[in-house]
Protein backbone atom coordinates (compact mmCIF):
# COMPACT_ATOMS: atom_id res chain seq x y z
CA UNK A 1 0.00 0.00 0.00
CA UNK A 2 1.02 3.40 -0.71
CA UNK A 3 -0.24 6.66 1.16
CA UNK A 4 -0.18 9.54 -1.43
CA UNK A 5 -1.19 12.80 -1.23
CA UNK A 6 -1.23 13.89 -4.75
CA UNK A 7 -3.44 10.99 -5.44
CA UNK A 8 -7.22 12.20 -4.85
CA UNK A 9 -9.19 9.16 -4.61
CA UNK A 10 -8.54 5.73 -3.01
CA UNK A 11 -7.13 3.59 -5.52
CA UNK A 12 -7.68 -0.38 -4.98
CA UNK A 13 -7.91 -3.77 -6.68
CA UNK A 14 -10.97 -3.86 -9.41
CA UNK A 15 -12.43 -6.83 -6.96
CA UNK A 16 -12.37 -4.83 -4.08
CA UNK A 17 -13.42 -1.30 -5.43
CA UNK A 18 -16.32 -2.73 -7.25
CA UNK A 19 -18.03 -4.53 -4.26
CA UNK A 20 -17.80 -1.95 -2.49
CA UNK A 21 -19.10 0.76 -4.90
CA UNK A 22 -21.75 -1.78 -5.85
CA UNK A 23 -22.39 -2.31 -1.87
CA UNK A 24 -23.29 1.22 -1.71
CA UNK A 25 -25.46 1.55 -5.14
CA UNK A 26 -23.03 3.65 -6.80
CA UNK A 27 -22.84 3.43 -10.63
CA UNK A 28 -19.75 3.29 -12.68
CA UNK A 29 -19.15 6.11 -15.27
CA UNK A 30 -17.11 4.09 -17.61
CA UNK A 31 -16.79 7.21 -20.39
CA UNK A 32 -14.93 9.06 -17.18
CA UNK A 33 -13.83 5.81 -15.34
CA UNK A 34 -15.35 7.17 -11.93
CA UNK A 35 -18.26 5.60 -9.61
CA UNK A 36 -21.44 7.66 -9.27
CA UNK A 37 -24.64 8.26 -7.42
CA UNK A 38 -26.86 10.52 -5.69
CA UNK A 39 -25.57 12.85 -3.41
CA UNK A 40 -28.97 11.92 -1.11
CA UNK A 41 -27.87 8.65 -0.42
CA UNK A 42 -26.96 7.48 2.41
CA UNK A 43 -24.00 5.96 3.34
CA UNK A 44 -21.85 4.33 6.37
CA UNK A 45 -18.43 4.94 7.22
CA UNK A 46 -15.84 3.42 4.74
CA UNK A 47 -14.10 1.20 6.61
CA UNK A 48 -10.25 0.02 5.62
CA UNK A 49 -8.79 -2.64 7.38
CA UNK A 50 -4.88 -2.85 7.18
CA UNK A 51 -3.19 -5.46 9.40
CA UNK A 52 -6.07 -6.13 11.18
CA UNK A 53 -6.61 -2.23 12.23
CA UNK A 54 -9.87 -0.98 11.20
CA UNK A 55 -9.69 2.33 9.38
CA UNK A 56 -12.93 4.62 9.29
CA UNK A 57 -13.61 6.83 6.29
CA UNK A 58 -16.12 9.21 6.55
CA UNK A 59 -19.26 9.52 4.07
CA UNK A 60 -18.06 13.62 4.05
CA UNK A 61 -14.91 12.34 2.93
CA UNK A 62 -15.27 9.72 0.01
CA UNK A 63 -18.50 10.95 -1.18
CA UNK A 64 -17.62 13.97 -3.45
CA UNK A 65 -20.27 16.45 -4.68
CA UNK A 66 -19.31 17.40 -8.36
CA UNK A 67 -21.24 20.44 -8.31
CA UNK A 68 -22.05 19.56 -12.27
CA UNK A 69 -24.75 22.29 -13.28
CA UNK A 70 -25.87 19.42 -15.83
CA UNK A 71 -26.00 16.74 -12.96
CA UNK A 72 -26.98 18.33 -9.85
CA UNK A 73 -27.17 16.07 -7.08
CA UNK A 74 -24.97 13.95 -8.80
CA UNK A 75 -21.71 12.74 -6.58
CA UNK A 76 -18.26 11.06 -7.29
CA UNK A 77 -17.57 7.84 -4.93
CA UNK A 78 -14.02 8.58 -4.11
CA UNK A 79 -13.22 5.14 -5.04
CA UNK A 80 -10.77 4.37 -8.00
CA UNK A 81 -9.78 0.81 -9.75
CA UNK A 82 -5.85 0.26 -9.85
CA UNK A 83 -4.49 0.11 -13.24
CA UNK A 84 -3.33 -3.51 -13.30
CA UNK A 85 0.20 -3.07 -14.03
CA UNK A 86 0.79 -0.19 -11.37
CA UNK A 87 2.50 -3.35 -9.04
CA UNK A 88 0.55 -1.26 -6.23
CA UNK A 89 -2.89 -3.10 -4.46
CA UNK A 90 -3.81 -0.35 -3.09
CA UNK A 91 -3.04 3.90 -2.56
CA UNK A 92 -4.53 6.02 -0.08
CA UNK A 93 -5.10 9.34 -1.48
CA UNK A 94 -6.72 12.58 -0.15
CA UNK A 95 -10.01 10.95 0.67
CA UNK A 96 -8.57 8.31 2.76
CA UNK A 97 -5.49 11.07 4.60
CA UNK A 98 -8.82 13.47 5.47
CA UNK A 99 -9.70 10.95 8.43
CA UNK A 100 -6.61 9.09 9.20
CA UNK A 101 -3.74 11.06 10.39
CA UNK A 102 -0.43 9.55 9.61
CA UNK A 103 3.48 10.01 11.24
CA UNK A 104 6.50 8.67 9.68
CA UNK A 105 9.77 7.20 11.42
CA UNK A 106 12.07 6.78 8.43
CA UNK A 107 14.28 6.19 11.33
CA UNK A 108 13.21 2.99 12.13
CA UNK A 109 11.15 2.38 8.76
CA UNK A 110 7.66 2.73 9.77
CA UNK A 111 4.50 4.61 9.38
CA UNK A 112 1.84 4.78 12.41
CA UNK A 113 -1.77 5.60 11.76
CA UNK A 114 -4.81 6.83 13.63
CA UNK A 115 -8.07 8.58 14.07
CA UNK A 116 -7.50 12.38 12.76
CA UNK A 117 -8.94 14.48 15.91
CA UNK A 118 -11.10 16.96 13.45
CA UNK A 119 -14.77 17.34 11.74
CA UNK A 120 -14.36 17.62 7.93
CA UNK A 121 -16.10 20.21 7.01
CA UNK A 122 -17.16 21.61 3.41
CA UNK A 123 -15.63 24.65 2.31
CA UNK A 124 -18.37 27.52 2.08
CA UNK A 125 -17.75 29.98 -1.42
CA UNK A 126 -19.07 34.12 -0.06
CA UNK A 127 -22.13 33.74 -1.80
CA UNK A 128 -23.14 30.33 0.17
CA UNK A 129 -25.41 30.57 3.65
CA UNK A 130 -22.39 31.61 5.47
CA UNK A 131 -19.77 34.87 4.98
CA UNK A 132 -16.47 33.28 4.85
CA UNK A 133 -13.78 35.02 7.56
Amino acid sequence: MVSDTGTSFIVGPEREIVAIAQSLGAQYAQEVGIFVLPCKTKVPDLILTFDGIDYHINPDSYLLDMHDPDNPGLCVLGLQIAAPASGVDWILGDVFIRDVYQIYDMGKNRVGMGKAKHHMQQAKFPDEEEEMV
